[in-house]
């Protein structure tokens, strides 16, 4: 199991609820975009309010590379992260949030990975929150606003 799924009903103006995931164990890829590998996923049942959904994470590579995030919501991508450049000695980190209109229903947020168009085929790159936890991890937090 990679991700550890938390949902919470809070007290916070304009927050019916919030689900998030985090990655709990080490995980690599070699995937190049377009082809993307599943990284977390939410899922979440909503009365119809939109959802905010922010996520983070630090990656680290052998070599240069750029890694590109893409967020899905119900299996159609929405939204799409380019390429941040990973150093052999740097990890790289980034974040982004979006709000997205959702109906009323049971919904899977997901966040997927790949290295950038171009890059070398066989360079991985990995997030490691169980061997270098104070270097790499990942958290996916969506929240459902109150409409209006």
């Amino acid at each position: 199991m990679t991700e550890q799924y938390q949902r919470v009903n809070i007290n916070v103006p304009g927050v019916r609820q919030v689900s998030s995931a985090d990655l709990t164990v080490d995980l690599a890829t070699t995937a190049v975009d377009p082809i993307f590998a599943p990284l977390l996923t939410v899922p979440i049942i909503t009365s119809g309010g939109p959802l905010e959904v922010s996520f983070s994470a630090s990656v680290l590579s052998s070599a240069f590379v750029g890694v590109t995030f893409r967020v899905s919501v119900d299996g159609t991508p929405i939204f799409s992260r380019g390429s941040f450049g990973i150093s052999p000695t740097i990890p790289a980190s980034g974040s982004f949030d979006m709000v997205r209109p959702v109906v009323g229903g049971t919904h899977r947020v997901s966040v997927d990975w790949a290295k950038a168009a171009g890059s070398a085929g066989a360079t991985v790159i990995a997030i490691t929150p169980i061997t270098t936890p104070a270097l790499s991890g990942s958290s996916l937090v969506v929240k459902e606003l109150f409409n209006g």
